[in-house]
């Protein structure tokens, strides 16, 4: 355990954080929208079924695999294909029942004072 706490050890770690460009940082921020709305939902502050989730799943997904254009990685790749489709399908089920629900037409009013 010590071994790990030494010198080399730090500047290994400095020397990766100094080395990310660009692309590393976009994949970054897609990273942590994608822990950040996690975090959200699970307290219950950001609700799971409607079109934010799933739309700001998707769009941390897209800036993930566009850091991986730089930085390929196998895993990585395919487990934004599952979010991108899961998110995806989630996108189009929420918008056709908006739609549903938009084309129903409105239950009469009653009278109950008769």
């Amino acid at each position: 355990m010590r071994k790990m706490m030494d010198h080399g050890f730090l500047a290994t770690v400095v020397s990766g954080i100094v080395a990310l460009r660009w692309p590393d940082f976009v994949g970054l921020f897609g990273s942590g929208i994608v822990v950040l709305q996690y975090l959200l939902a699970v307290q219950g502050k950001l609700d799971t079924q409607g079109l934010l989730y799933p739309l700001f799943n998707i769009i941390g997904c897209l800036l993930i695999s566009f850091s991986l254009l730089y930085h390929f990685n196998t895993p990585s790749f395919f487990i934004e294909i599952f979010w991108s489709s899961a998110s995806l399908y989630a996108i189009i089920r929420n918008l056709v029942r908006r739609r549903r629900v938009r084309a129903e037409p409105a239950a009469p009013v009653r009278n109950h004072a008769q």
